[in-house]
């Protein structure tokens, strides 16, 4: 979980970078909050935001 409100955003969508594969996704936010979802993160898998 992110807290947005502590880096000045007040928006409802954010777009969030995987750097190792370059995915780009579109998040929600709720309450000022940002919860990226990982449906499934295998031994050596590595994801970086």
């Amino acid at each position: 979980m992110v807290d947005l409100l502590k880096f000045g955003f007040d928006g409802t969508i954010v777009e969030v970078e995987e750097l190792v594969t370059n995915t780009i996704y579109m998040q929600d936010v709720q309450n000022s909050k940002l919860y990226i979802p990982i449906l499934e993160l295998l031994t050596h898998d590595t994801l970086i935001y």
